[in-house]
């Protein structure tokens, strides 16, 4: 994953990793650390947001399941136009790399202050 260097870089990392939770490409441990790590992370974007908490409060649905269910859940919290089908494509980023883009995202955040 490149640098973390632009607006555009962040939101770019925030969908790459977003994708990855979607698409439950990580073993159960792992995907609890990196929803973990991320619990305090202030996102970029109001969409990235609302999607994370989704996923941080139904960690147990099936990728297949979380797909039929987001636009409805979506539209329920006012974000009725999200291409739900962007984050379920193949371009996801693997386990190591969403623990490094999530530690990045945090540390840059925190960095803000």
């Amino acid at each position: 994953m490149q640098a973390l260097r632009t607006h555009e870089d962040v939101l770019e990392a925030e969908q790459a990793l977003l994708r990855s939770l979607c698409q439950q490409l990580f073993e159960r441990a792992r995907h609890k650390e990196i929803v973990g790590i991320l619990a305090g992370y202030k996102w970029q974007s109001g969409e990235h947001q609302i999607l994370f908490e989704i996923l941080h409060g139904s960690p147990t649905a099936s990728a297949e399941g979380l797909r039929e269910q987001l636009p409805a859940i979506l539209t329920r919290k006012g974000f009725p136009e999200v291409n739900v089908e962007s984050y379920f494509v193949a371009e996801a980023v693997s386990a190591a790399e969403a623990l490094g883009v999530a530690r990045a995202l945090v540390a840059l955040t925190c960095g803000e202050h």
